[in-house]
């Protein structure tokens, strides 16, 4: 039975400007991340879709709103492999890296707002000393 005050509903806050539900297709960006970013103002909903559906995998952290530090990659970013046909929400400020997939590309369902990657696009690159970034490798793609 559905319960709208439920805590397991995913609730969604798109208030702060236009919806924009859209299908991307993206080619295959390789099996790990170097960068991680956020959005602080708008929920985001995120479904591998259409023919070529598969698994995929996306690195999220907990959210904490600045871009002065990222979170840990090893003790603050958990890999989460999201089975096709399952939508996967974000909260405002939920730190994310990917979608990342086996094959030449895939299909998303994204929604969030029409201008969420212009005015709400919050980044940060992890490095190294000497210039070489840290990555984040997802070993196997095909689990």
């Amino acid at each position: 039975e559905y319960d709208a005050d439920s805590p397991f509903d995913a609730a969604l806050d798109l208030s702060q400007g236009t919806p924009r539900f859209y299908i991307m297709k993206l080619p295959h960006r390789g099996d790990s991340f170097d960068r991680i970013t956020y959005h602080a103002n708008v929920t985001q909903c995120l479904a591998s879709t259409g023919v070529d559906a598969r698994p995929w995998f996306i690195g999220v952290a907990a959210p904490t709103f600045t871009t002065a530090a990222g979170p840990d990659l090893e003790r603050d970013v958990t890999v989460l492999r999201v089975p096709p046909g399952v939508i996967l929400k974000m909260d405002k400020g939920t730190w994310h890296a990917g979608p990342l997939f086996e094959g030449d590309h895939a299909s998303f369902f994204n929604l969030e707002l029409h201008n969420t990657n212009v005015v709400d696009h919050n980044t940060f690159v992890y490095a190294c000393e000497g210039g070489s970034g840290r990555r984040c490798v997802i070993r196997d793609l095909s689990m």
